[in-house]
């Protein structure tokens, strides 16, 4: 199988990752227990279409800015359309294409109230914060090491990370937020003040410019880096500040590599989307050739947009007829969710490609360098050498010991920067040091030198 980690260079490099089967089940597993919970919560909440109503004004100020986004999203987040929210949906489609004559009343249909966002938005972020860091895990393995690591493992490294995930997002938001109101409070304030107030707004304005440009910085950064912090934490198991550090520093240090590392997997994952819809469709335009209007009944039973609860709609068709109509929908589904958690794995996997390639220019970390437990338990467990006995006193000339015939040989910083981690390693299992950076590790090779 081809080395991934051996001289990654070009800007295609971003979207060059390799397969792996367990991300793409992580992948589905996160999607299915998302998409659930997210309807049970609609429930909770006494309004059925609560998710799709979030999803869908948030779809609206996104697709507006970013129109190439309309098909992922669509993809991704509004399969799960039911009958019973077709109002919904033929309000969605009329909107999109008669935007003037339906604004007003879209959006006053389709606006949840405000709290709903931040209940979906946390739902979200737990979920995100335990799944992404088990496939980025899962992906850093297939990556750097061309190594495949259990479901288990990957699911126990989400679990051990996700309070780091939640709160790195946490901070960035409050962070925000924070210098947001504090610039409304300190211009509502001002504007109590009569006459002096004006004149001392005038010069405050200035610090709530650089306010609102940190803010779109944070923003600019957390768009480009949000899985950047995740891809931090699986790669190298940092602490929510230093992934956070990181992704920024890497964003913000190589914007031009950064932009292109997130639109060519932007672009690889909308094309694969539209021709895994395409592929759906042409499987089930094969059977509507080959059974002609027989199978017309079934068709609209099976389709994506078709509700479960239209199959009993199948009226007076032959027991066989409903089982192959119930079995066409069950694989109709399974593959469309194969396509999204494919295309979900490959994101992810992809930003953390991005990162190891950002991770390389910036600090000059080698691809395959990251954290690996093992290797601090071994150092951690690797009892202390025990100090060398005392020569004997050389009494006579002939007693006295004989200088060895060679020195072994030293390596100097430089030469060891040049060697790759597994040479390094190997180095540094003759010295009885190990090391999860190539830093660190020369550091302990210089060090172990100097001891012995």
């Amino acid at each position: 199988m081809e080395n991934f980690s051996r001289e990654d260079r070009g800007i295609f490099q971003g979207i060059k990752v390799p397969f792996c089967l367990n991300a793409i089940i992580l992948a589905f597993m996160a999607y299915v227990i998302f998409i659930a919970f997210a309807h049970i919560l609609g429930y909770l909440m006494d309004d059925d279409v609560a998710y799709e109503k979030v999803v869908y004004s948030t779809t609206n100020m996104v697709v507006n800015k970013l129109p190439a986004l309309e098909r992922p999203i669509n993809e991704i987040v509004l399969t799960y359309s039911d009958a019973k929210y077709g109002d919904l949906v033929d309000a969605w489609v009329t909107y999109r294409h008669s935007r003037p004559q339906v604004e007003m009343e879209f959006e006053e249909f389709v606006k949840p109230e405000w709290w709903k966002y931040i209940v979906f938005a946390v739902w979200f972020l737990l979920i995100w914060s335990f799944f992404a860091g088990a496939i980025n895990r899962t992906a850093a393995y297939r990556i750097a090491r061309d190594e495949s690591i259990t479901l288990k493992e990957g699911l126990n490294f989400g679990a051990q990370t996700w309070a780091n995930h939640f709160l790195a997002i946490l901070f960035i938001a409050i962070f925000i937020a924070a210098a947001f109101f504090i610039c409304v409070l300190a211009a509502l304030i001002l504007d109590q003040i009569p006459y002096v107030g004006e004149l001392v707004l005038i010069i405050a304005f200035i610090f709530i410019l650089v306010a609102a440009f940190l803010i779109t910085l944070l923003l600019a950064g957390l768009l480009f880096g949000f899985n950047m912090i995740s891809s931090a934490i699986g790669v190298d198991k940092v602490d929510s500040f230093d992934a956070i550090s990181r992704s920024y520093s890497y964003v913000l240090g190589r914007p031009w590599q950064t932009l292109l590392y997130t639109f060519l997997p932007l672009l690889f994952v909308t094309f694969f989307l539209y021709f895994g819809r395409i592929f759906q469709d042409v499987a089930l335009k094969t059977l509507a050739v080959g059974m002609g209007n027989d199978f017309e009944p079934i068709r609209q039973c099976v389709t994506l947009s078709a509700s479960w609860s239209d199959l009993g709609k199948l009226g007076d068709l032959a027991w066989t007829e409903k089982l192959a109509a119930y079995v066409i929908k069950i694989f109709i589904w399974l593959a469309h969710l194969f396509v999204i958690s494919t295309a979900i794995a490959y994101w992810l996997s992809a930003r953390t490609k991005a990162y190891l390639l950002l991770r390389k220019e910036v600090d000059g970390d080698e691809v395959e360098e990251m954290y690996l437990e093992e290797e601090e338990e071994a150092l951690d467990a690797a009892p202390p050498e025990p100090a060398p006995a005392p020569a004997p006193l050389a009494t006579t000339e002939e007693e006295k010991p004989k200088p060895e015939k060679a020195a072994k040989k030293k390596h100097t910083e430089k030469e060891l920067s040049g060697l790759h981690m597994d040479e390094l390693r190997a180095i540094g299992e003759k010295l009885g040091v190990t090391g999860r950076s190539k830093k660190k590790i020369i550091e302990r090779i210089l060090k172990a030198q100097e001891e012995k």
